[in-house]
């Protein structure tokens, strides 16, 4: 008379009673017993060997399984929202977690490196995601990143989470672009026109020639050299003293912080050492023409 095999389970949300499978022939046979996907805990497992046809048990076997959890733990993307580089002081993050059961994640467990920050929050977006604010930074820094302490979360096979990866890089910038202006040679006041040099001492943007007012004379000849520097062209239409000033938030720097007044530069201007030439070119000819005619 053939042999049957039944199993039954005292917790049929680790493993249930379709998940066996037989193996072998009499006398011998293998039984496999699958967990249920993120299954994990304790559970009692009893083997059955009947005859088919026949209702009485010849054989029973209890098993006392436990279960470990053996999938991957959850995985953690932190994305930044926005681009790398943000306004003074405030910087925002997505965390996306995958394949959780239950989120922990709270301010604490923020880890921030090459920059400080007095406020940090985390605001749930969904089931799986959260925000990540961070306030009142401070440090200068253009390689700041955060990174998320282990245990932030677990997955249904009560897998914790690891350590996340460093974010990308963002930056922290307390200070304002501060221009300064100089000219390639301010002893020469007869120098026309004089070439005036602009530097902000960071990458700026938005600056225009628009953005210098000028005393007198007339500007061009733009150039961007780069890194918040930018030379341009001034010519005079006269003898006497000018002046160029920058006013405040005429640029904007990478964080997005105004740029500050500029000390305002002058320069003289005269016309004397072309008089002065002309005049001894002239007295010479006169000179020349005089001994010419006392011969």
């Amino acid at each position: 008379m053939k042999k049957s095999l039944k199993i039954s389970s005292s917790d049929e949300n680790i493993i249930d009673s379709t998940s066996a499978s037989f193996t072998g022939v009499s006398p011998n046979c293998l039984v496999a017993l699958k967990p249920k996907p993120n299954a994990n805990g304790s559970v009692e497992v009893k083997v059955l060997l009947f005859y088919e046809g026949e209702e009485e048990v010849k054989t029973e076997k209890v098993f006392k399984l436990n279960i470990s959890p053996v999938n991957d733990v959850p995985a953690i993307t932190l994305v930044k929202n926005g681009p790398v580089s943000e306004v003074s002081g405030e910087a925002v993050f997505e965390v996306d977690y995958e394949e959780v059961k239950s989120i922990s994640l709270a301010s604490t467990d923020v880890l921030i490196t090459n920059a400080s920050c007095q406020g940090v929050s985390v605001v749930e977006v969904s089931e799986t995601k959260r925000k990540i604010t961070l306030t009142k930074c401070s440090g200068d820094s253009s390689n700041a990143t955060i990174a998320l302490k282990e245990g932030t979360a677990l997955d249904k096979a009560v897998n914790s989470a690891p350590k996340s990866a460093e974010s990308k890089p963002f930056i922290v910038d307390n200070t304002s672009p501060s221009p300064s202006l100089t000219a390639d040679d301010t002893s020469n006041t007869y120098r026309n026109p004089l070439t005036v040099k602009v530097d902000f001492g960071e990458a700026v943007t938005g600056f225009e020639l628009s953005d210098v007012s000028v005393s007198g004379g007339s500007l061009g000849n733009l150039n961007d050299i780069g890194d918040g520097e930018y030379t341009f062209d001034w010519s005079f239409s006269g003898y006497g003293s000018y002046t160029l000033d920058i006013a405040a938030e005429a640029v904007t720097d990478q964080a997005g912080k105004k740029s500050t007044a500029a000390t305002q530069f002058s320069m003289s201007y005269d016309n004397f050492y072309y008089a002065t030439t002309f005049k001894f070119e002239y007295e010479r000819i006169n000179l020349q023409k005089g001994a010419a005619a006392k011969h």
